[in-house]
């Protein structure tokens, strides 16, 4: 299920009161509900100003999701716009700012529907709108469905910034700005350049630990130029460290590194899954002629989903959304269909799995549990010391069952513990001899088989 909007309670009543504007759906990628929904709102846009409001958000759009991961999960996205004209075209300069010498360009005053400004808390570049409770409730109102706002500023200069609202102007930089302020908004990523004081804390990409054991992104320690860096500038610059030293966090024209990639795939995974629908629902009598069970999937580009089947625990069938039963056994028997997407994008590309599960009891059939998530990474792999296994997700069975199983067949390693959301489970592998296994992770009727290499 999505996530509420924090904000859904204050805003009841301003969304009464709130005036309704055009809304346009850009890309449609599926039901509202089972999408995330970005929606673009604009600030400084007059009436004659709207087409050009709607043209440049539709390029903004689809530059985004030219970028990695994005552009890998573009079908798990849904784009609109709401055209809200303000009075007169442009934003506030108060040219206020204490970071550079002002005015860096004319001080205006500007009559806006969302009150965008530059000079936001001192900073020049900094744009924000001071009218915040007007765009949540005009987003409430007229697209309710939505996930992430990006507002964008009618002004040619340079400028931006993240919070519960991305925010960013129509330079040149515009789509690259908006990539780094989604980072924030969209997957809580920390700045990777020294932004102040104020902004240090410990993040998905920012931290103070330095032992390359206990760092956070200690899965990607040595790949993809994934190190830790410390920070460099004033204040308490040298007590914090980044994860890379050119990533998009840090400088415009840059990728995301992994790290960060990894944060915004984990996002978009907390918030919605491959399972759009599925087959049978509800209850439904087995008359004896084989009956088809289904699944209807978002497909990651390229598709890294790999579909599992299994009939109480026994695996029939692999990579088919549909398959068909003609002989249940007696009594009571659980079929699960086990979705896991396999991205190398991710470390925990083996852990985002996802279940339907059905029981069949006699000649009834009924679904058991839907859409169940289960996320967890494996690392590192191949190994000649230690395995991490680290969990994270809303699976409702606590008893987790792990086993390591050499290519002969013998379980080497097995442990079976109350795993809650979020557990780091470490083996040691130092005696155990080396070549092929396969770890088995049993929780509840999901099993799952990853190859391992111990060298």
């Amino acid at each position: 299920m999505k996530t509420l909007h924090s904000l859904f309670l204050i805003l009841t009543t301003f969304t009464l009161q709130a005036q309704s504007f055009p809304t346009e759906t850009i890309v449609d990628n599926g039901p509202v509900e089972k999408r995330i929904n970005i929606l673009f709102l604009g600030d400084g846009f007059d009436a004659s100003e709207q087409v050009f409001f709607k043209t440049k958000s539709q390029t903004v759009a689809n530059e985004i999701f030219e970028e990695t991961p994005f552009k890998e999960y573009a079908n798990f996205f849904n784009t609109a716009i709401i055209q809200v004209p303000s009075t007169e075209s442009g934003v506030d300069h108060p040219a206020t700012a204490t970071d550079v010498t002002e005015p860096a360009f004319p001080a205006s005053t500007k009559n806006t529907y969302f009150d965008g400004t530059f000079d936001g808390y001192k900073i020049h570049r900094l744009t924000i709108i001071d009218n915040q409770v007007a765009a949540f409730s005009v987003a409430a109102a007229n697209y309710p469905s939505y996930d992430q706002i990006l507002m964008l500023l009618n002004s040619e200069e340079y400028g931006g910034s993240g919070g519960a609202i991305a925010t960013f102007t129509i330079d040149a930089a515009s789509t690259e700005v908006g990539l780094h302020e989604m980072g924030h908004s969209f997957a809580n990523l920390r700045d990777e350049y020294w932004a102040g004081d104020n902004y240090a804390k410990e993040g998905i990409n920012m931290t103070k630990e330095t032992d390359p054991n206990l760092v956070k992104w200690k899965s990607w320690m040595n790949t993809n130029g994934i190190g830790i860096y410390q920070h460099t500038g004033g204040g308490m610059a040298s007590q914090w460290y980044r994860p890379h030293q050119n990533c998009k966090m840090k400088a415009l024209n840059n990728p995301f590194c992994s790290v960060c990639t990894e944060g915004i795939i984990d996002k978009i995974y907390s918030l919605v899954g491959p399972v759009d629908a599925f087959s049978p629902i509800g209850n439904q009598e087995f008359t004896g002629d084989p009956m088809p069970f289904s699944l209807d999937l978002v497909l990651p580009n390229p598709n890294t989903l790999k579909i599992t089947w299994d009939l109480d625990g026994i695996v029939f069938a692999q990579n088919k959304d549909a398959v068909s039963i003609s002989d249940f056994p007696t009594g009571l028997s659980t079929l699960t269909a086990t979705v896991t997407d396999t991205t190398t994008l991710s470390h925990k590309a083996i852990g985002y799995t996802f279940s339907t599960v059905w029981t069949i009891n006699n000649k009834m059939v009924s679904v058991l549990e839907q859409n169940t998530k289960l996320f967890y990474k494996v690392y590192p792999n191949p190994t000649s010391d230690f395995l991490f296994i680290e969990f994270d997700g809303d699976f409702p069975v606590k008893e987790t069952s792990i086993q390591l199983i050499s290519s002969s067949g013998q379980v080497i390693f097995s442990e079976r513990k109350q795993i809650q959301s979020k557990a780091q489970l470490q083996i040691n592998t130092k005696s155990f001899p080396k070549g092929s296994y396969v770890l088995k992770i049993m929780r509840g009727s999901i099993v799952q088989s990853i190859p391992m290499i111990l060298k």
